[in-house]
């Protein structure tokens, strides 16, 4: 999550929605299986709590060949890849 500024955690361990500027799902090397629909649909739940909130995928290094590729397409949210698999020629 990136928060604006320096806030506190609830006693219950949870930050105020309207304090939280951005919430991401980070991979060094991409998502194995189906998991595409998983993170979208956090995703979804993150944007029923607070639409103002953006949400986005990065992945350090990713396989493009995956049989289920993340990218903004298919998770309907903006998704990143930081690196080209270095095994690809």
């Amino acid at each position: 999550m990136l928060i604006p500024q320096k806030y506190t955690k609830s006693k219950l361990g949870f930050y105020n929605s309207n304090e939280v500027l951005a919430v991401f799902e980070l991979k060094a090397y991409g998502i194995m299986g189906n998991k595409v629909a998983d993170i979208r649909n956090d995703f979804d739940e993150v944007k029923k709590i607070n639409p103002k909130i953006s949400c986005f995928y990065i992945s350090l290094m990713d396989d493009f060949n995956y049989t289920y590729p993340v990218n903004e397409q298919t998770l309907g949210y903006p998704a990143y890849c930081l690196f080209k698999d270095i095994k690809q020629t």
